[in-house]
Parts: structure tokens; sequence; C-alpha cells
């Protein structure tokens, strides 16, 4: 029957928020058991004790893969599935988390096998998955930097009783809510190479297939060919000051540690939270260990950037060196924050430059989005429960804009609602300049400003209130 337990070595704080890593096995009763029952080396603590050229790799492969055979070699159980599950910064019961502990396990056992039998890859069916309210996709709360205390000591609080978290289960049939449509992806699905990448104490970046958008990477994928467990694998998003082909100058985005790693690991990796950018390239580092290789093809691939040294950090900027034709074992697939976007719950969205938002943008409970520099919305606009939004500079709202309940906008410069714009409950806008708002503006609000106000369309508003010049309206009140 299949089990899953806490793996201690990817839990942890990620953006202020309790994060539990949740490892996934078969049991040799289990369809399938093979694909993750592995024959491999017993690497022994002090490593290859070889000459190793300055990316930490053997300048003799013969002799290299004679130690390796010399080596004593164990069967070993692989994880068919790691997941990241989310703490509520309220606290989680016991109870709660071996809920999800086992709804984990039940979700992705059936799915893997549904991959398994088909001969479909589990990445790309996985690709299709949307992030929906509730489903296993969407499991990240916002978190309060506040809470931070408390939840590394939650985390401390579960590691020193894990043994007591192991779940068994087998899953019913269930939707594994699989679409027709993939999203954001990053790097190339991983392979048995002809050569491997030292992690230890490379930083590698890939050049192949850069990311096709804006969002946030949940899922990754990577293909070890040979640890000393216990290791500890980052993965992260990169951007470059030029094109591959030569050095670059790269900047790390961000960044999120998976843990320990197994010899033969192809399971995918989920729950992550790395944000990434159209064009940002993916990259991935071992922080700690004796032996960390990625597999990787020295011919017939896109390249890839390099540096000896650990630059895998938010905000880490490094020229890196640049390996033609390379390829490395590693992709990322997520979501999108143009096309839909929803945020429930308690959210803050906060930049120092401008914003934009495009498609629909849905949030939900208590939302707070501001900006030092502009903010714009494009398409679809709605936000349920208590919203405040602020800007610096010029607010601008193209489309469908909804705000219901308990709403406040605010902005120093001008404030433009152009197209549907529908203000129910208590509502207050204000705006230190000029205030337009075009097409059909309904409300019950209390508006404030301290410039001239036009509305132009169909306006029904009550308690409007001017504090410095006299009311510019073209609308019937």
């Amino acid at each position: 029957m299949a089990f899953a337990i806490i793996e201690p070595s990817g839990c942890g704080i990620v953006k202020d928020v309790a994060k539990l890593r949740v490892d996934c096995f078969l049991n040799e009763d289990d369809p399938h058991f093979d694909k993750c029952y592995v024959y491999v080396p017993v690497i022994p603590p002090e490593g290859y004790q070889g000459k190793v050229d300055k990316e930490g790799n053997p300048k003799n492969q013969a002799d290299y893969d004679a130690w390796i055979e010399s080596l004593p070699h164990i069967w070993q159980n692989n994880p068919f599935h790691s997941h990241k599950i989310w703490l509520p910064d309220a606290g989680a019961s016991d109870n709660y988390i071996n809920e999800q502990i086992e709804r984990t396990l039940n979700y992705f056992y059936q799915f893997h096998q549904q991959s398994w039998d088909t001969g479909v890859p589990f990445i790309e069916n996985w690709k299709k998955v949307p992030k929906v309210k509730g489903s296993i996709r969407d499991v990240f709360v916002k978190g309060d930097p506040k809470d931070h205390v408390f939840n590394e000591q939650k985390v401390a609080d579960v590691l020193s009783r894990v043994q007591e978290f192991q779940i068994s289960g087998r899953v019913p049939p269930t939707d594994l809510n699989i679409g027709e449509k993939g999203t954001i992806d990053v790097g190339i699905i991983p392979f048995n190479g002809n050569s491997y990448a030292n992690l230890l104490p490379t930083t590698y970046v890939g050049a192949v297939n850069p990311a096709n958008a804006d969002g946030t990477i949940d899922t990754v994928q990577i293909w070890m060919y040979l640890v000393s467990s216990p290791i500890d694998v980052w993965i992260g998003a990169f951007s470059a000051d030029g094109a591959p082909g030569a050095s670059r100058t790269l900047t790390c985005r961000d960044s999120e540690s998976i843990g320990d790693i197994p010899s033969g690991e192809q399971s995918p990796y989920t729950g992550l939270s790395i944000d990434i950018v159209t064009n940002d390239y993916f990259g991935t580092h071992c922080k700690s260990g004796s032996l960390a290789r990625l597999e990787r093809n020295t011919a017939g691939g896109s390249g890839n950037w390099y540096y000896t040294g650990d630059y895998i950090d938010a905000s880490d900027s490094q020229a890196f060196g640049w390996s033609d034709n390379y390829e490395l074992s590693l992709y990322g697939t997520g979501t999108e924050s143009g096309g839909g976007g929803t945020l429930y719950g308690q959210s803050t969205i906060a930049c120092v430059g401008d914003m934009t938002i495009l498609g629909r943008k849905d949030a939900r409970g208590e939302a707070l989005m501001a900006t030092s520099c502009e903010m714009t919305a494009v398409g679809r606009k709605q936000t349920l429960g208590a919203v405040v939004m602020a800007t610096a500079a010029t607010l601008t709202a193209v489309g469908r804009k909804a705000l219901r309940g308990t709403s406040t906008i605010a902005c120093t410069a001008g404030l433009t609602a152009v197209g549907k714009k529908v203000l129910r409950g208590t509502a207050t806008i204000a705006c230190a300049a000029e205030m337009t708002a075009i097409g059909n503006i309904i409300s019950a609000l209390n508006t404030y400003y301290g410039a001239a106000v036009a509305l132009h369309g169909r306006s029904l508003i009550t308690n409007l209130h001017n504090r410095s010049l006299s009311v510019k309206t073209r609308s019937k009140p």
C-alpha cells in the first residue's frame, strides 16, 4: 500500500509561510513499483578523491567510472512524488496536517498511476491542471511577516514529531481536473544524459526554453544522476543581460529549496512558489553535501551558463561562464500571473514600479494592492470583500471593474476608469488630482478628491464631497 511521510530537508519558511515537504512512495504491492525502485551506489562521505576541473567534474572519466563500479550498491525506493503543503498562519492542528498529507498521497497516487497506464508523462497532464480555489494546486496561503517566528516554531514542532505523520492509503477514483490547455513553462523535460553537471560547487543555468510568460513556478522536475545524501538542492529563475551564446551577467529573481534528492530521482516536486518573468531562465545549485550530479547532455543542446559558487539566492548577480551545446535535465511549470489570477483570503500585492494586470483578476476576501508608481488594470477586474487599491501615481482601469463590499481606492495623481465600473456597499474613492470615470458607474459611496471630478455616462453617486474645488460633473445625478 502506498504511503507518505514528511521529508525534513524540504521543510521550512518560504515568503513568511510555513511549508512541509511530503514525499509519496509506492510499496512493492503497488502497480508500477519498478518505476521507483532503483539500484544505486553508496557514496562515501569523502566522495571522489581524484582530480576534478573548475566545475568539479573528474578530469579522468575512466578513473571515475571505475571508482563508481567499485562502490557497494543497494536497491533504493525513491519517492514517486514530492509535494509541499502550506500551513495556515493561524496555526494547523495535527489532524489538519494529516488530512493534507492524505489528500496529497491519494491525489498524486492516482495521477501517476494514470500517467503510467496511459504512457502520457505526468508533467504533460499536470501542466493542464488549472489553479482553482480549494484544489491541490491552489494551496498557498499568503503569509504575514509578523507570523514568521510563530511559523518557524510550528515547523520545528512538527519536525520534532515527524514520525507521527506517516500516512498510508489507496485512492478511490476521483476527478483529476486535467484541462485542455497548458500553462507557463521553462527548461526541458528531464532526460538521461551522456554526462552530468556537478551542482557542488557550481551554479548552473540552462538556456533552453526560457519562460513563456510572467507567473509563478509551482512544479519542478529534475533528474539527478548521482548524489551523496543528504543534500540541499535549490531551484531558481534568472534574468540575463544578453542572449545565450556567450558569458553573461545573470541575476537570480527568485529561488526555493526542494531539499534532499536521492540518486536516480525523477519525481516531480509540486507546491513550490518561484516568481518568474517572461524570458527568464531556469537554474539550480546544491548548497550542502559532498556529491550532487545532475543529468546533462554535452552535444546538440542550447547551452548553459555556469559559475563556481553559490549564486542562487534572490538578487544574487554575477558574470557566468558559457558552455555551448550543453543542456541541463531540469524543467519547471506553473501558472501565469496575467491571463487569470485569483486572490482568496487575505492578500497583499505591492511593487515599487508600475503594476499592470491583464485579463481577469479576481480578489476575494481582504485584499491590498499597492504601488509607488502607475497601476493599470486591463480587462476584467473584480474584487469582493474588503479591498484597498493605492498608488502614488496614476490609477487606470480599462474594461470591467467591479468592487463589492468595503472598498477604498486612493491615489495622489490621476484616477481614470474606462468601461463598466460597479461599486456596491461601502466604498471610498480618494484622489489628490483629477478623477475621471467613463462608462457605467453605479455606486453607493463617499467620494473625496482634491481636484476636478468628471463623470461620463450613466452615474448614480451618493454623498459626493469636494474638499477643494467645485464639482465638474457631466453626467446626470
